[in-house]
């Protein structure tokens, strides 16, 4: 290791849920086009989990790159302890990320063929651009796998949230 801190911190940023779609039959309508692939195995294990999400629903998202190739257990050790992504917010984000950059324009997904990852308590949802056929490919990987991401992969998280108890007298207030 060079020093490099393994997770390198972007910030934050809210996505808006602009349309509410059935990811059920976005993915599944959506598994082959020119511009995108979903492949079987995020359909499997992200979107048949998933629900609707309303237009309207705000979601922020924390990303960091990596400084070094990490496995997924290294990853989530460096992730904050609260840093899973509920199906139905995954399937609902990345439709609503890769709709924005289809046609190649900028945004806060990496389209440098690097990976996109979103982690859920069961699985990691990957996003990248092939350079090759320039569409997006949407797929999804058990957490326990093996797996080794390179440098330059972003991992998107939610923000760890505080909340603090509510007293009566707040309640009143």
């Amino acid at each position: 290791m060079s020093g490099t801190p393994s997770l390198i911190y972007h910030g934050r940023f809210k996505i808006i849920i602009t349309e509410t779609h059935d990811p059920n039959i976005w993915y599944q309508w959506r598994q082959h086009c020119d511009d995108l692939s979903v492949w079987a195995e995020f359909r499997e294990r992200i979107a048949a989990k998933a629900h609707q999400v309303a237009a309207g629903a705000i979601y922020t998202l924390e990303v960091r790159e990596l400084g070094e190739n990490l496995t997924n257990e290294k990853i989530e050790a460096a992730l904050p302890k609260d840093h899973f992504c509920e199906e139905s917010a995954v399937s609902a984000i990345l439709l609503e990320m890769i709709s924005c950059q289809l046609d190649g324009d900028a945004g806060h997904l990496t389209d440098m063929g690097r990976a996109n990852l979103f982690y859920t308590s069961s699985s990691v949802a990957r996003v990248c651009r092939s350079w090759v056929r320039e569409d997006w490919n949407v797929d999804a990987f058990d957490r326990d796998e093996d797996h080794e991401w390179v440098v330059g992969d972003l991992v998107f998280s939610f923000p760890r949230v505080l909340f603090r108890k509510l007293t009566p007298h707040l309640l009143s207030a």
